[in-house]
């Protein structure tokens, strides 16, 4: 634990949090990375298993694409009727 003048930062939380955001921006995009967040999400699956090499791959190069500006999201926006 860190002392940061009146507060005190826990180190694991602020890693878990921040794993935690990048697996959700790589969601967007990835379906692969989507199905294994919502199988931990809904217990099927256990937590490691959002930590295996391929689904951190997975999540380190969706997120270098989103910087970048490449991502292409597989989610077709729809034109809502005003009729």
């Amino acid at each position: 634990m860190v002392k940061l003048g009146e507060h005190a930062v826990v180190l694991g939380a602020s890693i878990g949090g921040l794993l935690a955001a990048r697996v959700l921006a790589a969601a967007e995009t990835d379906t692969v990375v989507a199905e294994r967040f919502f199988g931990v999400m809904n217990l099927i699956d256990a937590p490691s298993r959002l930590l295996s090499p391929a689904i951190m791959f997975r999540v380190a190069t969706a997120n270098r694409r989103r910087r970048r500006g490449t991502a292409q999201s597989k989610i077709q926006p729809t034109l809502a009727s005003t009729g």
